[in-house]
């Protein structure tokens, strides 16, 4: 497997997903600038801008590989990780995370915690015993989750000793869990076609978008909490693109589809800098 072959494999218009919530997560427990410089935070956001997309990916491609040849966004949109290479897929997947245990000696229980939910949610997805991802409405709470716990580590990597940011976990979790949902909609047809039940596949599409404007509302709500209005306008452009869904083809809906790495990456972006205003550092 070539380096360039391996680096696609971690799907590199989604680095910013766990970059982006790790970095998040750091900002808003900093007191100082200094620390986002540090050498644990520079460690750690490397590990979730590469290795951890090369865990979650990876881990899915060998054992999606299934339903993948039969996923018209896998041929169009991403791509189909061929039998032979799953073996040193699962290898340099192990090689490039299990080092990072040596950097957790000395960690807080809050640490080991959220980043042991990480790697348990990360690898769990897809992988059997558990195999998240082919249980409706678990499924999306794993897929969720990885993305969530990763924030939180952040957060605790910097204030090991604060409180569980509940609400910001509620928001984050009914946020990640409609982004899955409907991510997974395009998939349906060829999801029941390998006899993989997802909450997609469970509800509907139709049910499948309602469900979606639920969540991205109780995300807003929750929200509104931390930061105030500015998550109401947050929710529009998301609403917008999921009443555009109603009634669209596989086609359509994977050309809508495209926009939301660019939406989830401009609302990231604006959620930083609300961090960084909160913070007192704008």
């Amino acid at each position: 497997m070539t380096l360039t072959r391996f680096l696609l494999l971690s799907r590199p218009h989604f680095w910013l997903y766990e970059f982006g919530t790790f970095f998040l997560g750091v900002i808003i427990a900093t007191s100082s600038v200094d620390e986002v410089w540090s050498v644990e935070v520079l460690l750690w956001g490397f590990y979730f801008f590469l290795p951890a997309n090369l865990l979650i990916y990876g881990i899915n491609d060998v054992f999606d590989y299934e339903t993948d040849s039969r996923n018209p966004k896998k041929v169009a949109y991403e791509s189909i990780l061929p039998k032979e290479s799953h073996k040193t897929v699962l290898l340099l997947v192990s090689l490039t995370s299990v080092p990072f245990l040596f950097f957790t000696t000395g960690f807080t229980f809050t640490q080991i915690a959220s980043l042991g939910l990480f790697w348990f949610f990360a690898v769990f997805y897809s992988a059997p015993p558990i195999r998240a991802k082919a249980r409706p409405f678990i499924d999306s709470f794993f897929s969720a989750g990885h993305y969530v716990t990763t924030g939180v580590f952040g957060y605790f990597l910097i204030s090991p000793n604060a409180a569980i940011p509940w609400l910001g976990i509620l928001a984050g979790m009914a946020w990640a869990i409609a982004m899955h949902v409907y991510s997974a909609v395009p998939d349906i047809a060829a999801d029941r076609e390998a006899d993989l039940e997802t909450t997609a596949t469970w509800l509907g599409a139709r049910k499948a978008f309602w469900y979606c404007i639920f969540l991205y509302t109780t995300a807003a709500i929750l929200a509104v909490f931390l930061i105030g209005p500015l998550a109401a306008l947050i929710l529009v452009p998301y609403i917008m693109l999921l009443f555009r869904s109603f009634g669209k083809t596989v086609v359509e809906l994977l050309a809508i589809y495209r926009y939301f790495p660019y939406l989830n990456a401009t609302i990231g972006m604006i959620l930083t800098f609300v961090a960084f205003y909160q913070n007192g550092w704008l």
